[in-house]
């Protein structure tokens, strides 16, 4: 049945070899399964993909559950459960879940109990429930360099605001390594010389897993330390307060007190002179984040307040973000790197800044993707809100308003589902040299057509054959035993459409003669 089919295809997933019976495109956004990928699974599962749709959805969610995503990057698994985590912030992302396909399969993958998925009743973006609000106003150290996303899906305008107090923090210029293994040695000296001086530093890394080697690392260095991840984020509170005491190492993933003051020399501020002559809070960042933004956080955790600082980022050209956007980086530089690793000369600079600049750009047209095709569906909900406050304002029988109220909210609810049907097969319209965009909005358009006429004819038919009805159990219908709300990763895997479209073509690609 189609219940077998997740844990048969993860099976049949698990057996095969990276590179030889399935390909990951450079930026980690796409996978594929090659020729014999195809055959090995097709022999595991004693079916042909091209025989249903439901057995080629579970073998490829599988396929990205195997490929796209990694545990202690990604997501964790606490308690029996997959939480993800936001890579941004560092932190478990409470509250959010991958689109369910995908989602179970990396339960199966984890050989975890599968969540239940219920249906969805409603959905909106963030920026249109924000929106919602009459009054919208922040304040962020950041905010100017998101200006352009703030403005777009907002509509707010970014206003600088001068220092309450002189910055005297040193900013060092990015400096890039040949590799990761190698900026890692790098950043691990660097630490230990300015422990050995009591400057606190603050180590900060892209992931749960990384921020886990450096600890490694560390330990074999005899550095005494702390972990700051998402996994022990209950303890933020008392690991920051120390953060910036004499000699003090903490090495965390972005949550690292955002918004919180590391005040030098601990909370009581015990040590604060002799951390002040030590130069104050030495910030090392192992490699660029996808978003200057993120950058800047985290250089902004010291020399807060007109505080003695300094901060530092080392890159490296095998680093995620520089492979995706210059995948051939690493070996034209090899040749003429430093004894240690480093390479000199401003040509690796600019190629680490251009990786970032399109991981940027992607980031922002992912947002804008999704607002277009939310677009559409925000207007429907807003006609559908005006028919369920127009049943709620007819007088009458109250059973015969949760009647029409529980008969719209379905078909409303199987609307959603249908359209989420639709995003997934997307990539299809491109194929088909189609405006996926306009494609989904004249789609959705046609479905939507008649759905509130269609709900009010059903509700006044079974109205119409229970005259003696006295609860929705005798029309057949039910509402929910309990709603929640949470939050789900959109696009998760890029808004490449050509990329996407590639990967499937190669997917489905036929042999000579077959």
């Amino acid at each position: 049945g189609a219940d077998d089919l997740g844990p048969g295809g993860a099976a049949a997933v698990a057996t095969l070899e990276a590179g030889f019976d399935f390909e990951v495109d450079d930026a980690r956004t796409a996978v594929w399964l090659t020729d014999r990928g195809i055959d090995a699974v097709e022999g595991a599962m004693h079916a042909g993909l091209a025989d249903g749709a439901v057995l080629a959805t579970a073998v490829n969610l599988a396929l990205h559950a195997r490929a796209l995503v990694a545990r202690d990057v990604d997501y964790l698994v606490d308690d029996g459960k997959v939480r993800l985590i936001d890579t941004t912030r560092g932190r478990v992302a409470h509250l959010r879940r991958w689109p369910d396909g995908l989602q179970e399969a990396v339960e199966v993958r984890e050989g975890l109990t599968r969540s239940e998925t219920g249906v969805i009743l409603d959905q909106s973006t963030i920026p249109a429930l924000v929106r919602e609000y009459r009054s919208l106003a922040g304040m962020s150290g950041t905010a100017y360099g998101a200006r352009e996303e703030l403005d777009y899906l907002y509509r707010l305008p970014v206003v600088r605001v001068p220092a309450n107090r002189p910055t005297v923090r040193v900013d060092e210029p990015t400096v890039v390594y040949v590799s990761a293994e190698r900026r890692a040695a790098a950043v691990v000296e660097r630490t230990l010389e300015a422990h050995r001086r009591g400057q606190p530093v603050l180590l900060g890394t892209q992931s749960v897993a990384e921020s886990e080697r450096y600890s490694q690392l560390l330990d074999a260095a005899t550095v005494p330390h702390v972990v700051l991840n998402a996994k022990n984020d209950a303890a933020e509170a008392q690991l920051v307060a120390a953060a910036g005491r004499l000699g003090a190492v903490t090495v965390s993933t972005q949550m690292a007190g955002r918004g919180t003051d590391i005040v030098l020399g601990g909370k009581d501020g015990a040590d604060q002179a002799p951390v002040r002559d030590s130069g104050g809070l030495l910030v090392l960042a192992s490699g660029q984040f996808p978003s200057n933004r993120l950058d800047s956080q985290l250089r902004g955790r010291s020399g807060r307040q007109g505080d003695p600082g300094r901060t530092a980022v080392y890159a490296a050209l095998d680093d995620h973000l520089v492979v995706a956007a210059a995948p051939d980086a690493q070996s034209l530089f090899d040749e003429g790197c430093e004894p240690d690793g480093r390479v000199a000369g401003s040509a690796a600079m600019r190629t680490v800044q251009h990786a970032q600049r399109v991981a940027e750009g992607g980031d922002l047209e992912a947002l804008r993707a999704t607002w277009r095709y939310h677009a559409v569906v925000a207007a429907q909900r807003a006609e559908v809100q005006v028919a369920r406050e127009l049943i709620l304002t007819i007088a009458g029988d109250e059973l015969a308003r949760r009647v029409r109220l529980a008969v719209l909210d379905r078909r409303w609810s199987e609307h959603l589902a249908l359209l989420a049907d639709l995003r997934e097969t997307i990539h299809l319209r491109v194929m088909a040299r189609m405006n996926p965009w306009l494609s989904f909005n004249a789609d959705a358009e046609q479905y939507f057509g008649t759905l509130i006429a269609n709900a009010e004819h059903e509700a006044s038919r079974l109205l119409g054959e229970h005259p003696d009805a006295r609860d929705l159990h005798d029309f057949g219908l039910h509402r929910p035993s309990s709603t929640w709300t949470y939050v789900l990763s959109d696009l998760h895997f890029g808004t490449d459409l050509d990329r996407a479209a590639r990967s499937v073509q190669r997917a489905l690609r036929r042999r000579p003669g077959t």
